[in-house]
């Protein structure tokens, strides 16, 4: 994260704490209220450990396994949540798979 996206955190959160709802702090600052949403709630519930971190394992050694269920039909919403593997790592593999672009994994 960059100084200023941890300043506008630090910010965000504040207004959050202050009484403002997420869309209002999104209007405010130059932030997505999506991710106005992601910093509220990692402020009030913290961070939960994932599956690959619990395993011990770098997120690459995972592109072998996405691919597979990718390969089989799998969605990358429904995998994310069965591998309890973060989303967007999920959708950035399987994108790269189906358009062949795929570095560090294995092709399927």
């Amino acid at each position: 994260m960059t100084s200023e996206a941890s300043d506008y955190r630090e910010v965000a959160e504040d207004m959050l704490a202050a009484g403002l709802t997420c869309m209002q702090v999104s209007q405010i600052l130059p932030v997505k209220r999506r991710t106005v949403i992601d910093w509220g709630h990692l402020k009030t519930h913290g961070r939960k450990e994932n599956f690959l971190e619990r395993m011990g394992l770098e997120r690459e050694a995972f592109k072998p396994i996405v691919v597979a269920f990718i390969g089989s039909g799998w969605g990358y919403r429904s995998l994310s949540k069965f591998l309890d593997l973060n989303l967007w790592f999920v959708r950035d593999v399987a994108r790269d798979y189906r358009r062949g672009t795929l570095k560090g994994g294995h092709d399927a």
